[in-house]
């Protein structure tokens, strides 16, 4: 069977031709994040999001181009969005990838809580609760009943990942869903 042979032009390369068949991976962004193909377009990879973060918890991914992928993302297990008064992340993007939030209306993933893996839930530790007590929303966004684990209000809550951070249970019983 002959190979298909198919004209390259550098414009479609350049533009992302050769990107995945599915899209762009699902992550959590910033705040303020345009939704993800306008993102990508948008975002210049220049990475001011990032060093601006006072948590760090954006941290820049792929290679170190625009063109290859390079942007921001929060891997909340390792660092969650603090929702820092301002959210100075957004006023540093000059590109307009990151329209400028508050932490009242940002959201930026929602957050799954798996009772099989709850510590309190399946009785080890009734008390846990590190979920509700660090959360910045507390009793808004996460409710905690002793020996019955976390209730997420998806309403309230911002997805900043903070619950996840510090859910001490291995595998962890929350986990963010990018929007």
């Amino acid at each position: 069977m002959p190979a298909l042979k198919r004209k390259i032009h550098r414009r479609d390369l350049l533009r992302g031709y050769w990107r995945r068949p599915d899209g762009w991976p699902a992550v959590v962004r910033p705040p303020g994040a345009a939704e993800a193909e306008r993102f990508h377009h948008l975002c210049d990879g220049c990475g001011e999001c990032a060093s601006t973060c006072p948590a760090g918890a954006i941290r820049m991914t792929g290679p170190k181009t625009a063109l290859a992928g390079h942007s921001p993302q929060i891997k909340a297990d390792e660092a969650p969005c603090v929702m820092c008064e301002g959210l100075v992340c957004s006023d540093v993007c000059l590109a307009g990838a990151l329209k400028k939030e508050t932490p009242d209306t940002m959201r930026i993933a929602e957050i799954a809580f798996r009772a099989e893996d709850c510590l309190a839930h399946q009785g080890f530790d009734a008390d846990c609760g590190y979920c509700f007590e660090r959360c910045p929303l507390r009793g808004k966004a996460i409710a905690f009943q002793r020996g019955h684990g976390p209730e997420l209000d998806p309403g309230e809550c911002t997805g900043c990942g903070t619950c996840v951070f510090f859910c001490p249970a291995q595998p962890k019983a929350l986990s963010p869903t990018p929007l």
